[in-house]
């Protein structure tokens, strides 16, 4: 029988394998991340052209102005961090997280998607970015599409 940790560091990690959080992958639409998610704990206000953010747990959704997933962030706080579907559990340090994926045959590199002076790791296999901080915690587990789609 799997624990609600076990399971929870199951769905951070395949996350960053797959891209995906449960079924929910950047590219569907608002209303099946709601089929899943249920409502979210906080939704910033539309305005404009520009993509809007709408939380559930420590998850941060992105939507275009079409309402098209754009990005899935995962920033957990410390010691525990809930999922948007309900999962909670005890936030692994970087190194235990990265010896998990690599336990899991992923492939990890350094990278610098935002600014030279920040350096992310992405996993080659599902493009998953993730920051670690200096302090060897998760600052962000994140996946996104690849541009914003035509129309916002």
């Amino acid at each position: 029988m799997t624990s609600s940790g076990e399971r929870f560091q199951n769905a951070l990690l395949d996350l960053a394998s797959s891209g995906r959080m449960g079924t929910i992958v950047p590219g569907v639409p608002k209303v099946e991340v709601l089929a899943h998610v249920g409502e979210f704990d906080w939704c910033q206000e539309q305005r404009g052209p520009d993509p809007y953010v709408c939380l559930a747990g420590d998850v941060e959704f992105c939507f275009t102005t079409a309402d098209i997933l754009f990005y899935i962030a995962v920033e957990p706080p410390y010691p525990v961090a809930r999922l948007a579907m309900g999962e909670s559990g005890r936030t692994p340090s970087g190194t235990e997280f990265t010896r998990l994926l690599l336990d899991r045959g992923e492939t990890l590199e350094e990278c610098t998607p935002y600014t030279d002076s920040q350096i992310w790791l992405r996993i080659l296999g599902s493009g998953v970015l993730i920051d670690i901080t200096e302090e060897d915690r998760i600052n962000c587990i994140m996946v996104s599409l690849p541009e914003l789609p035509a129309g916002g």
